[in-house]
């Protein structure tokens, strides 16, 4: 760790970390002196114009080497010198953040003050904002912006424009900027979280041009997913773009209400466990801050609309002919309408589900439409090969076929699927599957035969004939003479 980067605070050495610091406690006695009589850091005003490290490095090797010969007898003040020239080198070479004639003056003036001391020369007071100014310079360097998608240049450029212009509003929006990011780098989780909260309360309001709603919109359900282990997202370089759209929104917002219905956008058609992302995300904040936006239950749906959905679930439902299916279906309208008999229902969420929900008793209705439409004696066709398939898959299954076996039964049974209304189709199916259920059939009874017989011949070999058993037992029974 480099010494000029190192920070005591009451007695300890302070380690960030994240959130939150880490201490520990200076052991080196006389440190609280060496601190008191430290030599301020030094502060170059900014300077417009190009920048030539070395001629900066040259100016500070002859003020190292003239302190070195002033100072060979107060090593103390030497030290001084070095430390304060040594960290003004280390942060030049990090991020030039002025000219060569701005670093120059810095370097004649601290020559004047601590090496060739000259009375007459008085510390230079500094302004509030070129103290604004080297600060927002010490966070940059502090800061790994690049990061995140803000180059150290590109933020610098910026700066130093403000600075010349006197803009303190600019400088004050740049110093807003590099706190968010302080923030968003120490609890990125945290903060994350807090965006979307904040895009969620306003991605419907009326003052959002279209374009700035669905980038609103989008950016949350990105957010959303990455908190919710949905989907890996690189927050890091995401940065730029949550912290403009914020500025965005903010802007927006200074304009009068206005009571504009607006259009759906991807939180209202994505789907996450069969809810609207836009309610599994409303469902996510209220774990977390509880009911923070009770007014987002104010639909802009009427329910006398949710009502006429309802009703022509309810007729479709009378077409559907097959008991199971309607009865699910059925059971999921009723779900609905309980939901919107709530105070607090969610109307545009229930409408969302109807409109889905009747797209699926339609395709219903339009399925067992053309189911009936068929050749009933296609029907049966069918129906008798699927049956023989079956069949054969269960005899498989009991006379443990092959994987190979098994595998052209579910290609043919893939294959019927495809030829269910094609008459001409399955009569050609038909032979494959006749022959196959024979093929199959006739292998497992020659398997059964050749064991049966192999047991046989295994049984008359170990087994003496009942004549044989017969004479030895004669021969036995005879008398020794």
């Amino acid at each position: 760790m480099s010494p000029y980067s190192l920070q005591v605070e009451s007695g300890s050495f302070v380690i960030p970390h994240g959130d939150h610091n880490h201490y520990i406690k200076v052991q080196t006695k006389g440190y609280e002196v060496a601190l008191k009589n430290k030599i301020p850091a030094l502060q170059s005003t900014y300077q417009p114009g190009a920048f030539d490290e070395q001629t900066v490095l040259s100016k500070m090797d002859q003020l190292l080497a003239d302190s070195r010969s002033l100072y060979k007898d107060q090593p103390i003040m030497q030290r001084r010198v070095e430390l304060a020239l040594g960290q003004f080198t280390e942060n030049m070479k990090k991020l030039a953040t002025n000219s060569t004639a701005g670093y120059l003056a810095a370097l004649d003036l601290f020559d004047k003050q601590y090496i060739h001391v000259d009375q007459s020369v008085t510390p230079v007071e500094t302004s509030p904002l070129d103290k604004k100014y080297q600060a927002l310079v010490d966070k940059i360097n502090t800061l790994d912006t690049d990061t995140y998608g803000l180059p150290k240049k590109d933020l610098l450029v910026h700066l130093q424009e403000a600075k010349l212009a006197q803009d303190e509003t600019e400088l004050a929006a740049i110093e807003a900027k590099l706190q968010a990011l302080q923030d968003f780098r120490d609890r990125t989780g945290v903060t994350t979280v807090e965006y979307i909260k904040y895009f969620y309360e306003h991605v419907s309001d009326g003052r959002l041009r279209e374009e700035l709603r669905n980038r609103v919109a989008k950016l949350t359900w990105e957010l959303y997913q990455s908190q919710s282990f949905l989907k890996a997202t690189d927050l890091n370089k995401l940065f730029p773009t949550i912290y403009q759209t914020k500025l965005e929104v903010e802007e927006a917002l200074k304009e009068e209400p206005v009571s504009t219905k607006v259009g759906k956008t991807i939180l209202d058609t994505e789907k996450v466990d069969s809810q609207t992302a836009k309610t599994a995300i409303y469902e996510f904040l209220k774990e977390l801050y509880g009911d923070f936006m009770p007014e987002e239950r104010i639909s802009h749906v009427k329910k006398e609309e949710v009502d006429v959905l309802l009703t022509k679930a309810a007729q479709l439902l009378a077409r559907v002919k097959e008991d199971g299916v309607k009865q699910s279906l059925a059971e999921e309208a009723a779900n609905i309408k309980a939901a919107t008999e709530k105070e607090s229902a969610d109307l545009d969420e229930a409408k969302t589900q109807l409109e889905d929900l009747l797209n699926r008793i339609a395709a219903t209705i339009q399925r067992e439409k053309k189911e009936a439409e068929q050749d009933p004696q296609t029907v049966i066709i069918y129906q008798k090969l699927y049956n023989v398939l079956l069949s054969l898959h269960k005899y498989l299954e009991d006379n443990k076929g092959t994987d190979a076996d098994f595998e052209r039964v579910d290609g043919l049974f893939d294959q019927l699927a495809a030829k269910s209304s094609d008459k001409e189709g399955l009569l050609t199916l038909a032979k494959e599957i006749i022959s196959l259920n024979q093929e199959l059939r006739s292998k497992a009874s020659e398997t059964d035969s050749q064991s049966k017989s192999e047991k046989d011949s295994e049984t008359a070999t170990s087994k003496p004939t009942e004549k044989q058993a017969q004479s030895e037992s004669e021969t036995s029974a005879q008398p020794n003479e």
